[in-house]
Order: structure tokens, then sequence, then C-alpha cells
């Protein structure tokens, strides 16, 4: 499943959980081990932060 997919999908679930006090955070990757590619998608709180390999945080 494709991340934006996944999200809309969790969206439905956490929406039927009827919970108004709960606070959900998914952060979903999908690395192409062939290209070293990263497609993230994160929902919940403030997004990640990512950084190259070697640089300073």
């Amino acid at each position: 499943m494709q991340p934006r997919q996944l999200m809309q999908a969790l969206e439905g679930v956490v929406a039927d959980l009827d919970a108004p006090d709960q606070l959900v955070t998914c952060c979903y990757l999908v690395i192409a081990a062939d290209t070293g590619e990263v497609t993230m998608c994160s929902a919940g709180h403030l997004p990640v932060l990512v950084t190259a390999p070697g640089t300073p945080p």
C-alpha cells in the first residue's frame, strides 16, 4: 500500500474508535533499497526531521 493510501485507511480506523481524547501518531516509510529513495508520510504530530548521513543535526 502506498503511504497516502495507508494514511487514508488508518484515518477511517481511528475515526471509528470514537475516543475523542485519543491522540494517534503514525510515520510510514517506503525504502527503495536499489536506489536509496525514501518516501515518507506522517500524521498526528509535527513532521519528522530528516538529515543526510554525515551532516550535523
